[in-house]
């Protein structure tokens, strides 16, 4: 539901109630994440390939490899204003159905519009949101999935959390795992080492049509001696 912001001040007001909250709610859910994605390791079964391809997300340094917890917060503020503004738009919320996710501030969308005009009109109406480092627009024209496709795509991801979680020497809990319309996207902070591992990971889960890196690539950590 969108926010209602009757005026900067208003919002602003709203904004900081939200932030002080989610600081709260972040902790609580990466607990319940951990133990739910180590129920589902017993899920991983795979055979077929899919197609995967890679998004720049731009360099980080390695001493800037996790987000901190005010990048975090920032985050859900930019896909809270990423929505409302998309919901306040009617062309663009009338026959839609688009996602906006954010990992440290490379703002993804996804889902399906109604035309590539519509595709185009998203990328403007998210565009100068405070703290966007750039936007990756990877909506689909045609029509939005149906109830079970939206089961389907939710039981895909938690599987595919569960496989990440499940590799040995990778921060699972620092990825970002969407799964629109069988389409895996991956959004996170990693060396091009770990992005290979994580696609090598699910790349042959075969219910994935394809693989999108949404990644922002930091450099691996040197070892003294």
């Amino acid at each position: 539901m969108p926010l209602n912001s009757s005026g900067p001040a208003n919002e602003t007001r709203t904004l900081k109630k939200l932030k002080r909250g989610i600081r709260v709610k972040h902790a609580l859910r990466l607990n319940r994440l951990g133990g739910l994605m180590l129920s589902l390791a017993l899920l991983l079964q795979g055979c077929a390939g899919a197609v995967v391809v890679g998004v720049a997300g731009g360099t980080a340094t390695a001493a800037n490899d996790k987000r901190t917890m005010g990048q975090m917060v920032e985050d859900q503020v930019i896909e809270i204003k990423a929505l409302q503004r998309i919901a306040e738009d009617m062309l663009l919320s009338k026959g839609s159905n688009i996602s906006a996710i954010s990992f440290n501030g490379n703002l993804l969308l996804v889902g399906q519009v109604r035309s590539q005009q519509l595709k185009k009109r998203a990328t403007r109406t998210v565009r100068g949101i405070d703290k966007v480092r750039s936007i990756h627009n990877h909506l689909v024209v045609g029509p939005v999935t149906s109830i079970q496709e939206k089961g389907r795509d939710a039981w895909l991801t938690a599987r595919i959390k569960a496989i990440i979680l499940g590799e040995e020497g990778l921060n699972g809990l620092n990825i970002k795992v969407v799964v629109k319309n069988k389409v895996l996207y991956l959004m996170g902070i990693v060396t091009r080492e770990e992005a290979a591992r994580i696609v090598q990971a699910v790349r042959d889960v075969k219910e994935l049509k394809k693989i999108v890196q949404v990644f922002e690539y930091s450099s691996p950590k040197q070892k003294t001696t």
